[in-house]
């Protein structure tokens, strides 16, 4: 098993996340994959890709589908599991204890995917808290980025989530924020 990739950012080491390499194939409809892979086009080069939530009952391949886009984009893929202990700090940058005593920055799977311009794949998103969700309500707009001590401040190119049908959703006021349709009417220079 190889070693995680490490990148220096102003001056601190940053722990990369792996990909994920073992996918089943995607055998459902080649229509919802095409939808899919329209919400990540860019048709200018300012031009950002939305971030959309795929949701189903548990089982219908969310994630494969996901992964399947970002398989035909020729994109590294990554998959945060999110948990209702998932914590802000778990989706940015954690530092841990390395072997030598010091400290070792960890990047997220989400974080890797900023810095390596993979997919990032939010697996049962349902299931994060709204501290959560609020740290990455500036990835999500037009912002795209994050605040952290370490973690760079430039999105992923491409992002989703997967939300099982009626196992909760972020709280009302981000779940708005979230569901609003992005303007594509804006003038060209616009990141919609």
């Amino acid at each position: 098993m190889s070693l995680n990739p490490v990148i220096e950012i102003d001056g601190i080491e940053l722990h990369l996340a792996r990909p994920v390499e073992e996918i089943p194939p995607w055998i459902g409809q080649r229509e919802v994959l095409l939808q899919l892979l329209a919400a990540w086009s860019l048709f200018a080069d300012d031009d950002a890709p939305l971030n959309p939530r795929l949701l189903g009952k548990p089982g219908v391949g969310k994630t494969t589908l996901a992964c399947a886009a970002a398989r035909e984009l020729e994109r590294e893929i990554y998959i945060v599991q999110a948990t209702t202990d998932t914590r802000p700090e778990d989706l940015l940058v954690t530092p841990v204890l390395g072997p030598s005593g010091g400290v070792r920055y960890m990047a997220s799977p989400l974080v890797t995917a900023m810095v390596r311009g993979g997919v990032c794949i939010l697996d049962e998103g349902n299931r994060m808290s709204e501290k959560s969700w609020a740290s990455l309500a500036p990835l999500l707009d037009h912002r795209r980025s994050v605040d952290s001590v370490v973690a760079p401040r430039q999105g992923p190119d491409i992002g989703g989530a997967t939300i099982r049908r009626g196992g909760g959703s972020p709280r009302a006021p981000l779940r708005r924020r979230l569901e609003q349709p992005r303007d594509r009417t804006r003038g060209a220079g616009a990141n919609g």
